[in-house]
């Protein structure tokens, strides 16, 4: 027998999947833009910075700026793996203008160099 604790669970987990997919889908309209900053995020979302905040740290752990860059991080990742790209192309499809600082959060998140991966 469900209860309406179970119901009202089940309706959380739909919405924060709902907001999550929204989410990444925002990000990946942006992907190549570095000028797209967290405050453009949010209002995309029809959120306060801080309601933004709020609801991503709750969801994912990680503030709007970190949710854009680990999204921005993963396609390079994937765009590094499966196209006939250099680095710095894949640097620049994904939104960054500066190799060095692309470089130094991808090791920061996949523990290597990008050229390595």
């Amino acid at each position: 027998m469900k209860t309406s604790f179970d119901q009202n669970i089940k309706c959380m987990n739909n919405e924060i999947t709902d907001f999550l997919e929204k989410a990444t889908s925002i990000v990946g309209k942006h992907l190549d833009d570095p000028d797209f900053s967290a405050e453009d995020f949010c209002d995309s979302l029809f959120f306060s910075r801080s309601q933004c905040h709020r609801k991503l740290k709750a969801a994912t752990g990680f503030s709007a700026t970190e949710f854009i860059r680990r999204i921005r991080l993963e396609k390079a990742a994937e765009m590094i793996q499966t196209d006939d790209l250099r680095i710095a192309e894949v640097a620049l499809k994904v939104g960054f203008n500066n190799f060095s600082y692309f470089a130094k959060c991808f090791r920061e998140q996949y523990g290597c160099n990008p050229s390595e991966y």
